[in-house]
């Protein structure tokens, strides 16, 4: 029997005021950095880098509100290819979000930081969402 092992690896990330935060998307459903630290009212620009090189391999970055059910928010997600899969009904759950970047592009975001607490981001695209997760650490 073949055995693949995926190694699980944290990266963080303190950020500055001012400066940029890029965060990779790969073709192993991984967001590098996947924990970001800043305070609370800080201008954020998050830049999402999709450096894939897979094919049609898009990723997003969707960060949620604090008490979003991430489960809920992914099966919505399913069915909201036209808005690219992010889910009308949900969007009240949202912070800030990237839209679907192609392999070799970027998008990026700019918002305020909210209030002290631990916040989810994750990539919605359908079957990714529970695996392909960070946490914003705002202090």
């Amino acid at each position: 029997m073949n055995r693949f092992l995926f190694p699980i690896v944290s990266f963080s990330v303190t950020l500055w005021a001012g400066d940029p935060l890029i965060i990779q998307a790969n073709d192993l459903m991984q967001f590098q950095p996947n924990e970001i630290q800043c305070k609370s009212g800080e201008e954020l620009v998050v830049v999402l880098k999709n450096v894939s090189r897979i094919p049609n391999f898009s990723h997003n970055w969707v960060l949620l509100k604090a008490g979003t059910n991430v489960n809920d928010f992914g099966n919505e997600a399913i069915t909201a290819a036209s808005t690219g899969y992010i889910p009308t009904k949900m969007k009240d759950r949202i912070i800030a979000f990237i839209p679907l970047t192609e392999p070799g592009k970027e998008n990026r975001v700019t918002f305020v930081a909210p209030e002290v607490g631990s916040y989810v981001f994750l990539c919605s695209y359908p079957g990714r969402y529970s695996v392909m997760q960070g946490v914003l650490i705002v202090k």
